[in-house]
């Protein structure tokens, strides 16, 4: 009797046998390893409920309390077990349809054939919900592909009523409302406006005028939306034409700069500029090899035009037809020849205030130069006569008191030659000497008399003075006195070495006997 296996028992070893995963298993968890391969399929992680805690229990307890534990956790079952497939559903039912009919369960086995009926219901009720969710899938797939044909329908219709339409008064007129609700006026297009630089025709037909480019409107997409597009300038032929007009501006502000520095000197008032056939030739060999001649002619005319628009630009005719452009713009000169006519300039605007200035400037060295000499000259009167006044004191002292000299006086004129034996240019000389023969002749220790000398009348002076001056060098000796008043011509002179070589060799000032 305790041999005997229970039917529970026999579908376990059989399903060891087979391969396949044995019934039971936790009540709240489903045994997903009998289910086929799903992609990105993993075990649904449930509430384990111990069954050990049962075995103390009476079946009729024990299925009870199960049934208060799968009520709370079956929202949680049906939940995370979504995502299973429909095969699981399959597979569950055959290994029910396996059970055999016979002898009475054990409680516990009686326990987990209630667990997986629960199971089984909770799978079959989450497969019928997902069926209803698929038909309501289904059914928003199909509303979304009508809204999305219409859609297309509309926006096929709208292109090609569009383009009907055209430009206003040249297309077909558009539809009007006449009895269909207000708003649906706007999904009906409208005509467009004609551009400005453009020709428009039928079915947005468009043509721009020359020098203008068609530029298509920024949202028609290359097309697929018939919008209006626009006449702008040509920018590239724009480019060209301003090159060659600078090219020109700056061939005759060249020319003006060279005529202006006197570089160039020009025949005549219209060969000042530079013909109209010189520029395009000296231009012509110059432009790109890509560029045709129709295309260099097309743009040389639109630089013409230009060029007669500048302010700066002189067009002139001659009595032969042909046209000079001149530029008076002198932005080209070079440093040099831009200081050297602003300097002149500026001399010529401000000529007699810089007259002014400068003459008030050579005025006042001149005068300034005038007082050095008169000061100069007066101390160099003073000091010669002082050397004088001494000669003649000691001429003096000699005739009287020494008995050394023949005569006590002085003949003017060797006494000059004498002190001025370094003064070399007669007029300066005479210049001295005068001022010094007026200084000495208003002194009352000097006598001027006229004598016969060596049988020639001379004016001589006479040292008619106190003794006191007479004795004043009495006790210097000779050479020291001669080497003094030597030194002291020197200072009053300048001292000039090229002239003191000049001088002979003689003895120097001394007190000694003249004649």
């Amino acid at each position: 009797m305790l041999d005997k296996a229970t039917p529970r028992q026999v579908d376990s070893s059989r399903r060891r046998t087979e391969g396949l995963p044995s019934v039971r298993r936790s009540p709240q968890t489903p045994d997903f390893d009998r289910v086929s391969p799903l992609p990105n399929l993993s075990p649904t992680p449930v509430k384990m409920v111990s069954i050990s805690k049962f075995k103390s229990l009476t079946p009729d307890r024990n299925i009870a309390n199960m049934h208060a534990e799968i009520d709370n956790n079956n929202d949680e079952i049906e939940r995370r077990i979504f995502g299973a497939h429909d095969v699981y559903i399959k597979e569950e039912d055959q290994s029910l349809d396996m059970l055999e009919p016979g002898e009475e369960f054990t409680p516990e086995e009686q326990l987990e054939v209630e667990i997986e009926d629960e199971n089984a219901n909770a799978v079959t009720k989450l497969a019928r919900r997902r069926g209803k969710s698929e038909l309501g899938t289904t059914l928003m797939s199909i509303l979304t592909t009508l809204f999305s044909i219409a859609i297309v329908a509309y926006a096929a219709w709208w292109r090609e009523e569009k383009i009907k339409v055209g430009y206003c008064g040249i297309g077909k007129p558009a539809i009007r409302n006449t009895g269909y609700l207000e708003w649906a006026g706007k999904l009906v297009p409208q005509c467009e406006t004609c551009p400005t630089h453009a020709v428009c025709r039928g079915r947005l037909n468009t043509d721009c005028y020359t020098d203008y480019v068609l530029v298509p409107h920024p949202f028609s997409l290359g097309g697929l939306i018939p919008l209006a597009p626009t006449c702008q300038p040509d920018s590239e032929k724009i480019r060209r034409v301003s090159v060659l007009s600078d090219a020109v501006i700056t061939k005759l502000r060249d020319r003006a700069a060279a005529i202006e520095c006197g570089y160039i000197k020009p025949a005549s008032e219209e060969e000042e500029g530079i013909s109209e056939k010189g520029i395009m030739d000296a231009l012509y060999e110059m432009k790109s090899p890509t560029l045709s001649d129709d295309q260099f002619r097309e743009l040389w005319n639109n630089a013409v035009q230009d060029l007669e628009n500048k302010d700066e630009v002189v067009t002139s005719m001659t009595s032969g037809g042909d046209r000079y452009f001149k530029s008076t713009d002198l932005s080209n000169i070079n440093w040099t020849c831009a200081i050297r006519k602003n300097t002149l300039a500026l001399l010529f605007r401000w000529k007699l205030e810089i007259l002014g200035v400068v003459t008030i400037i050579l005025a006042s060295l001149k005068i300034r130069s005038s007082m050095v000499r008169r000061q100069v000259y007066a101390r160099q009167v003073q000091r010669l006569v002082g050397i004088a006044l001494k000669r003649l004191a000691q001429q003096q002292r000699a005739y009287y008191n020494d008995r050394t000299a023949d005569i006590a006086y002085l003949p003017v004129n060797q006494l000059r030659d004498q002190i001025l034996s370094r003064e070399f240019d007669p007029e300066k000389r005479q210049t001295l000497w005068a001022g010094v023969a007026k200084v000495v002749e208003m002194n009352s220790n000097v006598r001027s008399t006229n004598v016969e000398h060596m049988g020639e009348i001379m004016r001589c002076w006479t040292w008619i003075g106190s003794s006191a001056l007479l004795d004043m060098d009495a006790g210097e000796e000779e050479g020291t006195a001669s080497q003094r008043d030597e030194a002291e011509l020197r200072s009053i002179m300048g001292g000039e070495e090229d002239k003191t070589e000049l001088v002979k060799s003689r003895e120097e000032l001394t007190p000694r006997i003249l004649y």
